[in-house]
């Protein structure tokens, strides 16, 4: 029985070629919805970062020989401000990393007329005493390798800046210049805490004000 030749008709346009298109399509379109779910994850994750924000400005650090000065920041007024003749205490730890004893002996600033280092107690007083306070303790000792804190957590007594020579507000900054008995002096520009006020409304600082930095 003799075979015929098969021969093979034309192929259809919706045949290799088209399949071939189809992925193409397919792909462009996965492409398009992974940038479209990865878009909206970074939109979710921005509205939740945004969301736990709070008004906040960090300190600064400085050092002086073998004493650092850590997390430097006056804190936030319980107003709009603080009112000429105030006292502002004032955030900072102090690090002896060297070998021998040394102590805080001075701090003097354009902004405030005086200083001291007081228990809690004693701190509250002075706070509303205003110029009248009874001054605190200016000679504050720093032993080999150790650490005074002032206005964190573990802190112990209040260093208190005294009567304000201006008004004061959040998110400006003053120079301060602190003087160790053997390191020496150093002046740091001090920012002052930012805060939130009159319903979470966050207080504006109002144009430079006196020894006062914006």
């Amino acid at each position: 029985m003799n075979s015929e030749p098969v021969t093979e008709g034309p192929r259809p346009r919706g045949g290799i070629a088209g399949t071939g298109l189809t992925r193409r399509v397919a792909a462009r379109l996965g492409v398009a919805v992974v940038a479209t779910a990865l878009t909206a994850g970074c939109a979710a994750g921005q509205q939740a970062q945004t969301a736990n924000e709070k008004p906040s400005l960090d300190g600064t650090n400085a050092t002086v020989g073998s004493i650092g000065l850590r997390g430097l920041a006056i804190q936030p007024p319980t107003g709009p401000a603080y009112d000429t003749g105030a006292a502002a205490p004032l955030t900072v730890v102090l690090v002896n990393s060297g070998s021998k004893a040394d102590k805080l002996t001075s701090i003097t600033s354009s902004a405030f007329g005086s200083w001291g280092s007081y228990s809690g107690n004693a701190a509250k007083a002075a706070r509303t005493g205003g110029a009248a306070a009874s001054p605190g303790s200016q000679s504050i000792p720093l032993s080999p390798g150790g650490r005074v804190p002032y206005g964190v957590p573990d802190a112990t007594n209040v260093l208190l800046l005294l009567k304000s020579t201006g008004k004061l507000y959040p998110g400006t900054s003053v120079p301060i210049t602190f003087t160790f008995a053997s390191a020496g002096t150093v002046t740091v520009t001090v920012p002052v805490t930012l805060s939130a006020s009159g319903g979470g409304t966050l207080t504006v600082p109002a144009p430079s004000g006196a020894g006062a930095e914006g």
